[in-house]
């Protein structure tokens, strides 16, 4: 963590023009973006597993062939 203190105090001690500052400043919005894309894809991974284990059974018996009203059953009321 102290290399990266010392990385960033060197970054903005640094002096750069107008093009340079936005390269730097691109650079670290992909990498803000990136790191939540990868983190919510992960977290994704992770829910698809949990919903492979336990919905699995509750989607097989509610969700097949004919059990809407356009598969020719009907709710008796």
């Amino acid at each position: 963590m102290t290399n990266f203190k010392a990385q960033i105090a060197t970054l903005l001690s640094k002096e750069m023009d107008r093009k340079d500052f936005l390269k730097h400043l691109a650079a670290a919005g992909f990498m803000v973006a990136g790191g939540g894309m990868l983190l919510q894809s992960v977290g994704g991974l992770n829910k698809l597993a949990e919903g492979k284990q336990s919905g699995s059974s509750k989607l097989a018996g509610a969700a097949g062939y004919g059990v809407s009203a356009y598969g020719g059953r009907q709710s008796v009321s």
